[in-house]
């Protein structure tokens, strides 16, 4: 016997059926397995009482069907319906309620599957309004936020470890792979809200490549460097008492002079720094072909007739990418980023003053990376981009559900769907029930 069969019988014969509700539709037993059944009906919505004798919201229970053996995944607060394919049954889709396209986009939105709290739909009518250009500029401070708080936390931990003499605490890869995840977060989940720039080298190429809004481009770039100067406040605030007493060590051994403003000190965790006697030029030449390199695979992967990138993979590809380069090149001095070497460096202003603004450095670290994005990104549109490829269907998905969520924006009061009286209670009411479940 199939396993999967024998553990649907043995799921079905250990509940006690009295216990279970009937479909809510159909009237039948849940334990019933014919055509009409609620387990063969595989697009209801799993009932919540059901669920608590399946298991856990996480779970996975089998429940047997004549046709198919299905599977009811356990997603927070959405159920789907997977099934193992047999003759007589083709697919399984999702359950109405879930699959109401809007009349004037074609898509579901959330709004048309779940009613939020009326203070939080007027919310929504300011942000998409009046309030619309700060959410977007708290996207983009949150979204190098996130970047900078992984990424300079890592390098914190860094450099605790080579001053106290540590050893495992912190390297060059955990460095690497904390800006690394802090870009693949800032994308997933602040990137929808801003258009996910994170850098000011990216929102000048937008604007002269993409037709971004000149006129929002300086708000761009100054909520970045907020976020980054936030996120180094943070961090400095987490590891205060460490650090105090680690610059009490290099006064007391006489190399806080020498050490404290280099990328080895305490400074050089927030501020981007030298080391001494460092040649200016190889310096730029080590920032310039760096950022270049960068800028390339930043527009390849922005690129939306790349076969190889979809739009789900865009936030690791970038975060992989700012990893191999911190791995490679970080040694010689790289900054890669305006915002947060702007941020970083007016955050050692705050707490060292004058002495942290980091000499003629500073203007390499801050500036580079913008000349390189724009002749990378020139590079990429001269010899790579070719109006004649196609869109990948994943592409093509994105930007059309893009467009539904500006249309839909547009909408204003009429963006909720007319709903059945009769069919949105019974709707309704099975999502709530789901709801407290998960």
């Amino acid at each position: 016997m199939d396993p999967l069969q024998s553990a649907n019988r043995s799921f079905l014969s250990n509940t006690n059926r009295q216990q279970l509700p009937k479909d809510p539709i159909t009237a039948t037993d849940p334990g019933d397995t014919s055509t009409n059944s609620w387990s063969h009906r595989t697009g209801a919505l799993v009932h919540a009482s059901l669920v608590k004798h399946i298991g856990t919201v996480y779970a996975e229970a089998p429940i047997q069907s004549s046709q198919a053996c299905l599977v009811f995944t356990a997603i927070p607060r959405v159920y789907k319906c997977h099934s193992f394919p047999k003759p007589a049954l083709q697919s399984c889709s999702l359950p109405p309620m879930f699959t109401r396209d809007h009349p004037a986009t074609g898509f579901t939105h959330l709004g048309d599957v779940l009613q939020r709290p009326r203070w939080l739909q007027r919310w929504e009518s300011l942000r998409h309004g009046s309030l619309h250009w700060l959410i977007e500029c708290i996207g983009e401070a949150l979204g190098v936020y996130f970047y900078v708080y992984l990424g300079v936390g890592a390098n914190a931990a860094y450099n605790i470890g080579a001053l106290t003499k540590q050893a495992g605490v912190g390297s060059l890869q955990t460095v690497a792979l904390g800006y690394g995840f802090g870009i693949v977060f800032a994308v997933a989940i602040a990137g929808s809200v801003s258009g996910g720039h994170f850098n000011p080298c990216v929102t000048i190429a937008q604007t002269v490549w993409r037709g971004f809004p000149w006129r929002k481009a300086p708000l761009f770039i100054v909520s970045q460097i907020l976020g980054a100067y936030i996120a180094c406040l943070v961090v400095y605030g987490q590891y205060r008492t460490t650090f105090k007493l680690l610059e009490e060590a290099l006064v007391v051994a006489g190399e806080y002079d020498t050490v404290q403003f280099t990328p080895n000190g305490v400074a050089g965790i927030f501020g981007l720094y030298t080391l001494p006697n460092a040649n200016l030029r190889d310096v730029f030449m080590n920032e310039f072909f760096a950022d270049f390199f960068l800028a390339l695979i930043i527009w390849g992967i922005l690129d939306p007739t790349n076969f190889f990138v979809p739009p789900s993979a865009a936030p690791w590809t970038v975060g992989l990418a700012y990893a191999a380069i911190i791995w490679a090149y970080a040694p010689g001095a790289l900054s890669a980023n305006t915002a947060r070497d702007l941020g970083g460096r007016l955050m050692a202003l705050t707490i060292w003053g004058k002495s942290a603004s980091g000499g003629r450095y500073a203007a390499i670290a801050a500036l580079t990376n913008i000349p390189a994005t724009m002749l990378a990104t020139l590079f990429y549109e001269l010899i790579l981009v070719d109006s004649s490829r196609v869109l990948p269907r994943a592409q093509q998905e994105f930007l059309n559900g893009h467009k539904a969520h500006l249309d839909h924006k547009d909408l204003g009061s009429d963006r909720h769907q007319p709903t059945n009286s009769s069919n949105s209670s019974t709707e309704k009411g099975d999502f709530r029930a789901v709801e407290r479940v998960a």
